[in-house]
């Protein structure tokens, strides 16, 4: 299974059994199996920082998905947050 979702918000959809195969998430950003991180890819870090510095510095709204947990600011601005850890299972 592949989504632009994140792993943690693809568990209500595939449930229990297909959860456990095969789950590439974040446009190919990490992917899963047996529930376990198996491949993650990052951003540079200098360009992460760079952008987080800039939506602070203006505050804008941003969202940034981690493996299984995300944090953000304003995210009320942010249309897809609704959809975001429909579980409850991260920390945010």
């Amino acid at each position: 299974f592949a989504s632009a979702r994140s792993y943690r918000d693809c568990l209500g959809l595939l449930g229990d059994q297909l959860s456990q195969q095969l789950v590439i998430g974040l446009n190919g950003g990490l992917a899963y199996r047996q529930g376990q991180l198996v491949y993650e890819d990052q951003l540079d870090k200098d360009v992460y920082r760079e952008v987080l510095g800039f939506c602070r510095h203006f505050n804008l709204p941003f969202f940034v998905d981690d493996t299984f947990d995300y944090s953000g600011q304003i995210l009320e601005k942010i249309p897809f947050i609704a959809n975001v850890d429909p579980l409850k299972k991260a920390q945010y």
